[in-house]
């Protein structure tokens, strides 16, 4: 099916001049189609045009289709009918297979779709026409007073599960974040979202999921099996952002302890000097932590992105420490640059380039891009700054985390 075609068939759908089941048929044969192209960047260029026409007929489709079991595509249904899934597979290569599938939820007159695919190594699995195809199953589970929707992917011919992902519901809501226009529609959307991950979060068996599938989420797990750090942000207007999370803490005898973050941020003077709590959070989105083994308790080195507005963006080296009651602290005295030490370190820069900043566990330090304006005349003016091609670190000597200059990024000493 041409290109051509596929834009007609999207028209006469659109424009209800063909029913669904016509529709559903006309996909088939277009995956069909797909599964015979040899060149791989082509059929990876048909599939996308292919779940953009999906999605529209899954959305603007009001009648109730079953499909047949010789179905190349096929669909699932939770038992409380919240949640349908469409999903095929194909081969893209000889041992690479493309799983897609469509979440289709809402009331039937503002129906949704978020649209995921993930591409599965075969290897692992016996050389047959049927180890070429996965199911997806979506079960209710109650969880107290709530229920949460674990999908699982299964390998047909073994019957092996391959993955599971903890929660249709909440990768839905993160994905129907961004279509709310208004600041007050995507925060009454985000509280929906934040109470879902709390029931989550509050699950000791949950605690080492990396809760794959919500790809907003930012999902950390410390060293020493300890602390799980989940963050995220909500783009609001005038190029406004506002972080959530939760610090979750495992004990000793297999429960946890969830601790919600409130982001505070305008109000920190001084962020730099300022020591902060778990209600009182200096926000960001973290991707990586780091154990520091410390006297009498370990703690969190954090690396965490802030967009700040049009014009700049900040990166962060936070601090995380557990307190004897069950709370964090943020903001340890422990970064030293020349005479002055800092419980934190915030760069800001131009919101139109991108720094570096991330921890080498081979050579235990930090290691940034050294930024800097492109004149003198410009200092101060963070929205000019940028990296100048050196490099600075921070290398931990006798507790605390020191500022080296012009660091070679292939040696972790000092250049002379």
């Amino acid at each position: 099916m041409s290109i051509y075609k596929l834009l007609i068939l999207a028209f006469l759908f659109s424009s209800n001049l063909i029913n669904a089941q016509s529709s559903y048929q006309l996909i088939e044969d277009k995956l069909q189609e797909v599964s015979k192209i040899k060149d791989l960047n082509e059929k990876k260029y048909q599939l996308a045009l292919l779940v953009n026409l999906f999605k529209n007929i899954l959305v603007k489709s009001v009648e109730s289709y079953e499909l047949g079991d010789t179905a190349i595509f096929k669909k699932t249904k939770t038992s409380d009918s919240k949640y349908t899934v469409y999903y095929y597979n194909t081969l893209l290569e000889a041992q690479t297979n493309r799983l897609d599938w469509f979440i289709v939820y809402g009331d039937i007159n503002q129906k949704k779709v978020v649209h995921q695919s993930i591409n599965i190594n075969l290897n692992n699995y016996n050389k047959n026409s049927a180890s070429t195809n996965f199911k997806i199953e979506v079960t209710p589970l109650q969880k107290g007073d709530s229920y949460i929707y674990p999908l699982t992917i299964t390998h047909l011919a073994s019957m092996k599960i391959y993955k599971q992902y903890v929660d249709v519901a909440s990768q839905c809501l993160f994905e129907n974040l961004l279509n709310y226009k208004s600041d007050t529609d995507r925060l009454q959307q985000n509280d929906l979202l934040e109470k879902r991950l709390q029931v989550l979060f509050d699950e000791p068996e949950y605690f080492e999921n990396k809760f794959e599938g919500l790809k907003h989420l930012s999902t950390l797990h410390s060293d020493d099996g300890k602390v799980k750090v989940c963050t995220w942000n909500v783009e609001l207007s005038e190029v406004n952002t506002k972080f959530f999370g939760s610090v979750i803490t495992k004990h000793d005898d297999g429960t946890v302890t969830q601790i919600p973050l409130y982001d505070k941020t305008e109000s920190i003077r001084s962020p730099e000097k300022a020591q902060l709590t778990q209600k009182k959070w200096y926000g960001a989105v973290y991707y990586d932590i780091i154990t520091v083994k410390d006297k009498p308790s370990n703690y969190y080195i954090l690396l965490g992105f802030k967009p700040n507005n049009e014009m700049t963006k900040k990166k962060v080296i936070e601090t995380l420490a557990l307190s004897s009651n069950k709370q964090v602290r943020f903001g340890n005295s422990v970064f030293q640059n020349d005479r002055f030490v800092d419980k934190r370190v915030i760069f800001e820069f131009s919101a139109s380039v991108n720094m570096m900043l991330r921890y080498e566990r081979e050579n235990e330090r930090i290691i940034l891009d050294h930024l800097a304006p492109p004149e003198d005349l410009y200092k101060g003016n963070y929205r000019f700054y940028g990296p100048d091609f050196s490099y600075d670190g921070y290398l931990l000597e006798k507790g605390r985390w020191k500022l080296q200059r012009e660091i070679d990024v292939r040696n972790p000493k000092p250049i002379k």
